[in-house]
C-alpha cells in the first residue's frame, strides 16, 4: 500500500461536497430556500450532517501524527474505581492541563476503549461548534463545510487538547458582546484547564466593540 495518494483524498472531497450541496437550501438565493422554514427539514438535515461528520470523523481510526500519544496517555489511563492511590498517582505524574486529566479520566471510565472515547469526544467537539454557529451563522451547514476545509478536520483530530479550549471560548464570545466579564473569564479558565494558551483571549473582552480593518485580519489570517 502507497504511503501517500491522491486516491486519499477523494472520501475528504466527497465529504466537503456533501457538506457544500446541502447547505444550497439555506441560502437565500436558491429557489428552494423556503424549505429553511420547514422545521422538519431543516432539522431532518442538521441530524444528517451530525451523522455524517460522526461517522467520518469520530470513527477515523488512526490518522495525521498526534493520536499516538494521545491513545497512548488514554491506554495508560486508569478507571475511576481502580483506587484512590493509582488514580492520584495518575494526576500528579500527569503533563497535561488538570482540566484535560480529569476529563480523560472520567472518558475512560465510560468509553473504556479509544475508539470509542474517539467517536463521543468527537460528538462533544460538534455539539459546542453547532451551538457556536446556531447563534453566529446565517447558514449552519455551511459554516460547517468551510470548517471542515480550513484544519477543522486536523483541528479535531490532532489537537485534541486545543480543540476543546477554542470550542469552549467560541461559545464565551456572547458574553464579550453583553459586556460580561464574570461569565466570559470563567469560560477562559475554564478553557485554560484543558490548554494554558487559552488564557491569551482574555484581551478579546477589551478590544469588543472596536472595529479592525479588515485587510488586517486578511493579512493575519
Amino acid at each position: 500500500m502507497q504511503v501517500s495518494s491522491i486516491v486519499y483524498a477523494f472520501p475528504y472531497l466527497v465529504v466537503f461536497l456533501i457538506y457544500t450541496v446541502s447547505s444550497i437550501p439555506f441560502y437565500k438565493g436558491s429557489d428552494v430556500y423556503l424549505l429553511k422554514c420547514n422545521t422538519d427539514f431543516k432539522m431532518f438535515s442538521y441530524v444528517a450532517i451530525v451523522f455524517l461528520s460522526a461517522y467520518f470523523i469520530g470513527l477515523r481510526g488512526y490518522i495525521f501524527t498526534d493520536w499516538i500519544n494521545y491513545k497512548e496517555y488514554f491506554d495508560d489511563c486508569p478507571f475511576i474505581w481502580n483506587g484512590e492511590n493509582t488514580v492520584l498517582y495518575f494526576i500528579k505524574n500527569s503533563s497535561f492541563e488538570r482540566g484535560y486529566v480529569f476529563y480523560i479520566l472520567l472518558m475512560k471510565s465510560i468509553c473504556h476503549t479509544y475508539e470509542v472515547f474517539q467517536l463521543v469526544d468527537y460528538l462533544i467537539n460538534i455539539t459546542l461548534l453547532f451551538y457556536f454557529f446556531k447563534q453566529y451563522s446565517v447558514n449552519i451547514i455551511l459554516s460547517f463545510s468551510f470548517y471542515f476545509l480550513f484544519f477543522g478536520l486536523m483541528m479535531d483530530v490532532n489537537l485534541a487538547r486545543n480543540a476543546k479550549a477554542i470550542l469552549i471560548i467560541l461559545n464565551s464570545v456572547k458574553y464579550i458582546e453583553r459586556r460580561n466579564f464574570i461569565l466570559f473569564i470563567m469560560y477562559v479558565a475554564f478553557a485554560s484547564t484543558f490548554h494554558i494558551s487559552s488564557i491569551i483571549f482574555v484581551i478579546l473582552y477589551f478590544f469588543y466593540p472596536r472595529e479592525v480593518n479588515r485587510r488586517i485580519v486578511i493579512i493575519l489570517y
